[in-house]
């Protein structure tokens, strides 16, 4: 890309995000420019999420790494510009950070957090055939009764308004119960659909694995 056409983007990306053009002449810019808050939307794509909303809750959960580590990677280049306009709310505004993507990913791959390690209850209960309560389910994945009940309710919650849960473009909610009737304290699930929902909540499997980076657009 020459002088000019190089010059041109950094522009356009920069009004596109209330950022002053001065920030443009600065030697640190990056040629792979992006916001931490488009960064995080990526990185949420590059997990194969595919339900808007559950983008959006996974890129909001990405944008708090930053507190969780000081590695994370500077804002460059780091020029003052001017403060956005004042807020309605009466918040502080700020100003959108300049990032280079490619320093991102770098730093994800080694430093954000991973998947968790395998659960040794969640492979024993992919591995049983009979039917269970859910209380016994809970307890060999080592979860208590009311917390997978949760889990269950959120479920159908999601199915009836019309917007279950989809990793790779597959629905993945609560099965229904072998016997009973959902509610029934008595029903009984099949431990190894049960344990296949579970392992596909956010948070507990479906990240990116350790030392990888989301590709590119």
């Amino acid at each position: 890309m020459n002088r000019t056409a190089d010059h041109a983007t950094r522009l356009a990306f920069l009004r596109t995000h209330d950022i002053d053009d001065s920030v443009a002449d600065d030697p640190a810019f990056p040629d792979d420019a992006t916001t931490w808050d488009e960064w995080c939307l990526h990185r949420a794509k590059a997990e194969r999420i595919t339900d808007p909303e559950q983008l959006q809750a996974r890129a909001a959960t990405i944008r708090r790494w930053p507190y969780r580590s000081n590695d994370t990677p500077k804002p460059r280049p780091a020029i003052a510009s001017p403060p956005p306009a004042p807020r309605e709310d009466g918040l502080k505004p700020i100003a959108p950070a300049i990032h280079s993507r490619r320093e991102l990913d770098a730093w994800a791959a080694q430093h954000a957090p991973q998947g968790p390690q395998p659960n040794p209850g969640l492979e024993a209960l992919a591995a049983m055939t009979e039917p269970m309560r859910l209380p016994d389910i809970a307890k060999v994945v080592e979860m208590t009764p009311r917390d997978i009940r949760r889990e269950r309710e959120q479920s159908a919650k999601r199915v009836a308004k019309g917007k279950p849960r989809k990793v790779g473009g597959v629905v993945v909610e609560f099965p229904a119960p072998e016997t009973g009737q959902p509610g029934d304290r008595a029903a009984t699930y099949h431990p190894a659909k049960v344990a296949a929902f579970l392992r596909t909540r956010p948070g507990k499997g479906r990240r990116t694995e350790p030392g990888t980076a989301p590709q590119q657009d």
